[in-house]
């Protein structure tokens, strides 16, 4: 993984930043300050043990998850990564031990696998740790131990907690890297979680080594009335609204469909069933919507103290901004110069890693692999 301020600071598909930390601009077209993500199936058993720990234990076996081939050089040019086809099924191996870890407010469920560098998968508002079911077998593969969390609110964390901002959230994934032995770690943060993943890297850089930060919402977003002329971008605000105002599994059903253009995962139909599920247990839809209503201002506020190498992935028709690539290229212009780079997916919406997730843990493993290969 990329040690603190030294992983390439290029941008791929988007034109380059122009050298500086550029002052935040303005989104073009913002769904909502949202932190959104789909449901959660699959996710392991529930925790019955200590909320301070672990409380199963690893089965053996080999891990059969892919190992991605890393870049080996810099692009100069924009650069799409080509969608290559629907998410596979997760790859079989070691079951991860589960644990609670009981943090100031609540308790923080998390699942862990592997051995070597830490990395801490963090999903988006709306969603469990299964988020991640296809991305962490095969970073675990490829050497890395690889925690998944579920937000507070979210899966099989406590429902009911008095702050739903990133800067709490952050809170919690500090806490989990200091619990599994203090990193230093990288953190991957999906929508909401990506803004979190930033105040967390500012706020105690001995702790983060890199960020990855998947479709962010990391800064003061707007939308224009020229926006809502494109019907992906109106459908999903749309249906994001429905499902803050009414507290919806409908329409929250219905904006997932927009969020997932093209090609479903292997098991759409059981991640379907399971975040409604989730969303119907007491305190769940409340906590999606506390999270929904939260402004990133607070992560726009600490892009520029960032000191560690920071990814940020987009797809191409991600349904929560009218141009997805504009708001890739503003969150890396925000950062200290050569720390951030953009890497578009090609027909995915505002969930890469669940639609391709053989994609983005290329550009994953790509990015962390300078720092890999010195631990």
């Amino acid at each position: 993984m990329p040690e603190q301020g030294t992983a390439p600071g290029h941008e791929h598909h988007t034109t380059p930043a122009n050298g500086g930390a550029a002052g935040q601009k303005p989104a073009n077209g913002s769904a909502a300050g949202h932190g959104v993500m789909a449901e959660g199936g699959g996710a392991a058993g529930r925790a019955t043990g200590p909320v301070d720990g672990p409380v199963t234990t690893l089965a053996t076996g080999p891990v059969d998850g892919p190992v991605t081939t890393p870049a080996t050089g810099p692009v100069d040019g924009p650069v799409t990564t080509p969608a290559t086809g629907p998410a596979t099924e997760p790859a079989t191996g070691p079951a991860p031990v589960t644990g609670r870890l009981a943090v100031d407010g609540g308790t923080i469920a998390y699942e862990v696998a592997g051995a070597g560098p830490l990395i801490v998968l963090a999903h988006g508002m709306g969603d469990s740790r299964a988020a991640y079911r296809t991305v962490l077998p095969p970073l675990v593969a490829a050497g890395y131990r690889v925690a998944a969390v579920d937000l507070r609110g979210c899966g099989e964390s406590s429902a009911d907690w008095p702050d739903w901002s990133r800067t709490a959230v952050a809170g919690d994934l500090l806490a989990v890297v200091r619990h599994l032995g203090g990193g230093p770690a990288v953190l991957v943060g999906h929508s909401l979680a990506g803004g979190a993943a930033t105040i967390a890297a500012a706020r105690e850089p001995e702790l983060i080594r890199a960020v990855v930060e998947l479709a962010p919402f990391t800064r003061k977003q707007s939308t224009g009335l020229g926006d809502l002329r494109l019907k992906r971008f109106r459908q999903g605000m749309l249906r994001l609204l429905g499902t803050l105002a009414l507290g919806s599994t409908r329409y929250w059903r219905s904006y997932l469909d927009v969020a997932y253009p093209g090609p479903k995962p292997a098991d759409w139909t059981e991640r379907l069933a399971r975040v409604e599920a989730l969303l119907r247990e007491p305190g769940r839809m409340k906590a999606l919507q506390g999270m929904g209503r939260s402004a990133p201002t607070d992560a726009g506020a600490r892009l520029g103290d960032v000191r560690c190498p920071v990814l940020v992935v987009m797809g191409t028709l991600d349904p929560d901004w009218a141009d997805p690539r504009a708001e890739g290229t503003a969150v890396v212009e925000a950062l200290p110069p050569g720390l951030g780079r953009l890497e578009m997916i090609e027909g995915a919406g505002h969930y890469p890693h669940d639609q391709f997730p053989d994609q983005v843990v290329s550009l994953m493993l790509a990015f962390l692999q300078p720092d890999a290969a010195r631990a």
